[in-house]
């Protein structure tokens, strides 16, 4: 797995998927949700930034609206997927 970006920060993987960054899958870990993309040094690059506020990160404000959407409805999949009672589940 030396060669994937893992996070489970929501904000991150968004602003990730918004820059372009393929997602290649969401995987849930006890309560937390990890999302795992490619191109591990790139991704940990935007990340410091991201972490840091270093410099800014400029991504289209309709494909990070998008990228939200996307991981919300993966993450409630996951959810669904695993008997969770919908009034708990994440929508």
């Amino acid at each position: 797995m030396d060669d994937f970006f893992i996070t489970r920060d929501l904000g991150l993987s968004a602003t990730l998927l918004a820059l372009g960054y393929k997602l290649i899958r969401p995987e849930r870990r006890e309560n937390i949700v990890y999302f795992t993309f490619s191109k591990k040094e790139e991704c940990e690059e935007v990340s410091r930034k991201f972490e840091l506020r270093s410099e800014p990160i400029l991504v289209d404000a309709a494909e990070y609206f998008d990228a939200i959407q996307r991981l919300k409805r993966q993450i409630f999949k996951l959810t669904e997927s695993l008997g969770v009672p919908k009034k708990y589940s994440y929508k």
